[in-house]
C-alpha cells in the first residue's frame, strides 16, 4: 500500500514539475496544507475561480466539464476503489487518513494548474507559431484536448490498464496505463495532445539528465549513458544508493529492456528468451504480488518470502518496506517518489578500496585488493537472496 509519504510529489506530479517548476511549486504549498484541513481545496476552487473570471479564464467547473479529473479530498486514490470493512477502518486512522486526504487532492491541485499552464500557453501567439495550422486557436477552443493532456501527465486514465482484469491484477493501473498514452501521443500524430505529449517528455528528458549530469560532475562521477545498465542516468552513490530523478519513468523503461528479446553475448548478437514476467511484476498489485512471492517461494529479486521479517515488511507502505535494510538515502528518494537503488556489494566494496587509497589504475590494485580484504573480510557485505546466501556458504567452506 502506499501512504504516509509524499511519493507524489515525484510520480503522479513528475511531469508537472518538469513542464513547468514554478507551478510545481505552488501546487506543493497547497497539497501541505490539505494534510491537516480537508477544506483547502473548496477554498482553492473558489478563490480559483474569481480570479479566473476577471482574466477570462475557465473555472474548474468548466475545466471538469470538458473532462478534467477531480478526486476531492475523500478519494482513495486514481485506482483503488474506497476501501470498506477493515482497510477502511485504517484508512480513518489519523495519520494516514491526513495523508490520503493530501495525496487525492495534490493530484487535483497538480491538474488544475497543469491545466492552466497548457491553456496560457496555447493562448500564447509564440507558442502558437509551433504549432500546426488545424490546432491552432484560443485555449477554450481546445479545452477538451487540454484537460485530456493535463489528467494523462498526472497519471489518470478514464480506463484501467487490462480492464476489469488489469484493475485487480496490476499495481496502479490507470497510471500505468496513463504513461503508454502519452508514450503513443508523443510518438505519433499531430493534434494538440500529441504536440503537448512530446513537449512533455522532451522536458522531462533534458531536465532530469541536466540534473543528473550536473550533480554527477559536482562530485567527479562519470554518468552512465548505457540504457541496458542497471546504472543508466543514476546520480551516483548518494549516502550508499544511487538515485533516478525519472521515477516511475525509469521503471518502465527498465521493465521494457528486460523483457527486450535480444542481446549481445560474447561479441555475438544471440536471441534472449523475452521475461515479461519482470514487466508484468513490477506492476503487479499488491494482493497479486504477495500470492505471486508466496507460490513461487522468492520475491522477484531472489529473497525467500518465507521469513517473519518479510512478512511484517509485506504490511508496510510501499516506501517504508526497506527500512533498516537500504541506505537512509535510498528510503528518504523513496518518500518523495524519486527511484533509489542500494550500491551492489561490488560497488561497495569498490568504494571502500578508493577510500582506503586503492584504486583501479595501481598496477598492484589485484595483489593489494586482495591483502586488504583478506585482513578486513567484514567489508565484503552479506548477500541477501538465497542463491547469493549458497553461493557465499560453498566460497566459505573452499578457502
Amino acid at each position: 500500500w502506499s501512504t504516509l509519504d509524499a511519493s507524489f510529489l515525484f510520480i503522479q506530479n513528475l511531469l508537472r514539475a518538469a513542464d513547468d517548476p514554478i507551478g510545481w511549486g505552488k501546487d506543493l504549498k497547497y497539497s501541505l496544507k490539505a494534510f491537516s484541513d480537508p477544506s483547502v481545496l473548496g477554498k482553492f476552487i473558489i478563490d480559483h475561480d474569481e480570479k479566473a473570471y476577471l482574466i477570462g479564464k475557465p473555472s474548474i467547473a468548466e475545466m471538469a466539464k470538458n473532462g478534467l479529473h477531480l478526486a476531492g479530498a475523500e478519494s482513495a486514490g486514481l485506482d483503488i476503489a474506497r476501501p470498506q470493512g477493515a482497510l477502511g477502518a485504517i484508512g480513518k486512522i489519523p495519520g494516514i487518513k491526513h495523508a490520503n486526504q493530501m495525496f487525492s487532492e495534490a493530484g487535483d491541485f497538480a491538474r488544475i494548474g497543469l491545466t492552466d499552464t497548457l491553456f496560457d500557453r496555447v493562448n500564447n501567439p509564440s507558442w502558437q507559431n509551433f504549432m500546426l495550422s488545424t490546432e491552432r486557436g484560443s485555449g477554450y477552443k481546445n479545452l477538451d484536448q487540454i484537460t485530456a493532456a493535463a489528467n494523462r501527465a498526472t497519471g489518470y486514465s478514464n480506463t484501467a490498464f487490462g480492464g476489469d482484469i488489469g484493475q485487480a491484477a496490476l499495481f496502479a493501473p490507470r497510471f500505468f496505463m496513463a504513461q503508454l498514452e502519452l508514450i503513443a501521443k508523443a510518438a505519433k500524430g499531430g493534434s494538440l495532445e500529441s504536440q503537448i505529449a512530446r513537449q512533455q517528455l522532451f522536458r522531462l528528458i533534458a531536465l532530469g539528465t541536466g540534473i543528473t549530469v550536473a550533480a554527477n560532475e559536482a562530485r567527479g562521477v562519470e554518468t552512465d549513458f548505457n540504457p541496458t545498465s542497471g546504472n543508466f542516468l543514476r546520480i551516483r552513490n548518494v549516502r550508499g544508493a544511487d538515485i533516478s530523478v525519472f521515477g516511475p519513468w525509469d521503471s518502465l523503461v527498465k521493465a521494457i529492456v528486460a523483457s527486450a528479446p535480444t542481446a549481445v553475448e560474447g561479441g555475438d548478437i544471440v536471441l534472449k528468451k523475452p521475461d515479461p514476467s519482470y514487466l508484468l511484476r513490477t506492476k503487479a498489485s499488491p494482493i497479486v504480488s504477495i500470492g505471486w512471492d508466496l507460490v513461487t517461494g522468492k520475491t522477484f529479486t531472489g529473497e525467500d518470502v518465507y521469513t517473519p521479517e518479510h512478512a511484517l515488511r509485506a504490511v508496510l507502505p510501499f516506501s517504508e518496506r526497506e527500512i533498516g535494510e537500504e541506505p537512509l538515502s535510498a528510503t528518504a528518494a523513496s518518500l518523495v517518489g524519486l527511484k533509489a537503488t542500494p550500491l551492489s556489494r561490488a560497488e561497495r566494496v569498490d568504494n571502500t578500496l578508493e577510500n582506503a587509497g586503492i584504486t583501479k589504475d595501481d598496477p598492484d590494485y589485484l595483489i593489494k585488493r586482495r591483502e586488504y580484504l583478506a585482513e578486513h573480510p567484514d567489508v565484503v557485505p552479506g548477500a541477501k537472496s538465497e542463491q547469493g546466501k549458497k553461493a557465499e556458504k560453498i566460497t566459505t567452506q573452499t578457502k
